[in-house]
């Protein structure tokens, strides 16, 4: 494993159950849900997040999660994913939903410097942890509009 310092270890060391088991550095395309323009919690673990609602993406109660972002490897799953949280929603949270969550999706292209991820589930969802002085923000390649204002799907 890597000797390269994780950004929040500060917080995970605070977790003895906290390891990197199944963790690897990658190169990959990944994306993940965000604001257009982009806003400063789009790329902030959830746990540093102020008044933070549930965004619980795998079925886990493990809180050093929080700390990590959450990421998918292939765009329509992340829209997939996306689309099935906005429609459980309450007809009267949905814009809070997207005002939370995001009106779009991120396309970013992550290196081996940038940090450490586990192996996709199913629905294409993964954790990634950064190291200290990476700005996932500055790897975006594009945004991908997916919910317009008026709260109706953009086909893509």
């Amino acid at each position: 494993m890597t000797r390269k310092k994780l950004k929040y270890i500060k917080f995970l060391s605070l977790y003895p159950e906290f390891l990197l088991d199944g963790y690897k550095e990658v190169e990959i395309v990944a994306f993940r849900w965000v604001h257009n323009p982009l806003e400063k919690n789009d790329f902030l673990p959830l746990n540093l997040v102020s008044d933070p609602p549930q965004r619980l993406l795998d079925e886990t109660d493990k809180l050093y999660l929080g700390y990590g972002l959450s990421l998918f490897d292939d765009l329509n799953k992340s829209i997939e994913k996306y689309k099935s949280f906005y429609r459980k929603q309450r007809t009267h949270l949905k814009a809070h939903f997207v005002k939370d969550k995001g009106d779009s999706v991120a396309k970013l292209q992550l290196t081996k410097q940038d940090g450490v991820a586990n192996t996709p589930n199913k629905s294409g969802h993964f954790t990634f942890y950064e190291y200290e002085g990476v700005e996932l923000s500055d790897k975006v390649k594009c945004l991908t509009c997916i919910i317009d204002p008026d709260g109706k799907f953009v086909e893509i």
